[in-house]
Parts: C-alpha cells; sequence; structure tokens
C-alpha cells in the first residue's frame, strides 16, 4: 500500500490505542470524527474572498484549496476591511442584511470536512491539522470503536477515556484558534465587531 502521509500517522496512532481494529473500520469513522473535531475545535478557518454585484444578497460560497463546507461565518469586510453585516444560516450560503456595494469582499469562515469524494477512504482536509491535532483525531477514532459492543476491542472504560480525551484535544485545539495563532502559515486577525459577535455565540 502507497505510503499516505495525512493519514498514516493517524491510522498508526488509532492502531496502538485499540489493537485488532482493522482498517476498514477506522477509516469508517474517520469522516464523522473529522468532523465533530472541527465543529468542536473551529480551527479550520479561511478567508474566501467574493464579489458582490448590485441587487444580489445571496452569495454561495467555495473554498480555495480543498471540498469543504462552510459551517460558520465569522466575519464580512470590504476592501477598506470596513464590516458588511451578513448571515449564513445554510452551510456555504451568505446572505446579505441589504444590498452591498459592488465589489471584493473578504468573508472569515469556519470550516469542516465535505462528502468523500467518488472512493476515497476518508474526506479530505488540511496538512497542517493531521501534523498537529493527529492524535486527538486517533483519540476520537479509538473512543467511537470502543465503545461498539461485541468486539474484541469493546471497552466501555476506554471508549470514555478515548472519548474525554479526544474533546479535551479539540477544546485546546478551539483556544488555539481564538488565540490567534499562526495556523497553516497564516496570522488570522479578525474585525473587532467579528470577534464581538462570535464571543457571544
Amino acid at each position: 500500500m502507497a505510503a499516505d502521509p495525512l493519514f498514516d500517522r493517524i491510522m498508526d496512532s488509532a492502531r496502538s490505542r485499540l489493537p485488532g481494529a482493522i482498517d476498514t473500520q477506522i477509516y469508517f469513522e474517520a469522516a464523522d470524527v473529522l468532523n465533530e473535531f472541527f465543529r468542536m475545535s473551529n480551527c479550520w478557518r479561511e478567508v474566501i474572498a467574493v464579489n458582490f454585484y448590485d441587487g444580489i444578497v445571496e452569495y454561495e460560497l467555495f473554498t480555495d484549496d480543498m471540498p469543504a463546507r462552510v459551517v460558520s461565518l465569522i466575519g464580512v469586510t470590504d476592501a477598506d476591511n470596513i464590516p458588511v453585516w451578513a448571515t449564513m444560516v445554510n452551510p456555504n450560503l451568505l446572505t446579505l442584511a441589504r444590498d452591498a456595494t459592488p465589489g471584493l469582499y473578504n468573508i472569515s469562515t469556519i470550516l469542516t470536512v465535505a462528502n468523500k469524494i467518488n472512493d476515497e477512504k476518508y474526506p479530505r482536509f488540511p496538512q497542517w491539522v493531521a501534523d498537529t491535532y493527529g492524535d486527538v483525531i486517533a483519540d476520537g477514532i479509538a473512543g467511537r470503536l470502543a465503545a461498539m459492543p461485541a468486539k474484541p476491542y469493546s471497552s466501555p472504560k476506554h471508549a470514555l477515556f478515548y472519548t474525554q480525551k479526544f474533546k479535551q484535544g479539540a477544546r485546546s485545539a478551539q483556544i488555539e484558534a481564538n488565540r490567534q495563532n499562526l495556523v497553516g502559515g497564516q496570522a488570522w486577525r479578525f474585525p473587532r465587531f467579528a470577534a464581538q459577535n462570535y464571543s457571544r455565540r
């Protein structure tokens, strides 16, 4: 099997936590664990540039590097960093409070994984997540597998232990993201209004 730098470490960590777990089961749980991790941590963030046009208040958002779902809106600013009021009730769909001046706007967003593509074993996600939080994701997978009944590795005690470690790791990732650490080569800096609105959620 060809080496997979993105997921091999996570696979090895999950195997070490639950000897006897087969790869297909680990891959099966990975999609849900990744989605849960990103929704809990809010650490996968991207600024999406969108052209606004006269008379249009709804815009579908597309991520740049890989398929992903936009699950939360941090803020919208124009070229002068002036905030524009908007909401996102449905994933990937931005709705402006009112018509905006035409031009290029920056949409600060929070992402999670999209569905797997074709026969891929797991959804796509950034390399820095695997490098930084691979063990946290492995804990989440181990927690789910250990909670399964009638398996050689079934263990309510281990399920609780690894699930708690996973949640703690996701919370730590959220704290790091909110402290505007250097993530994925970008220093995140949000408008004051966006940070205030986000902190109230």
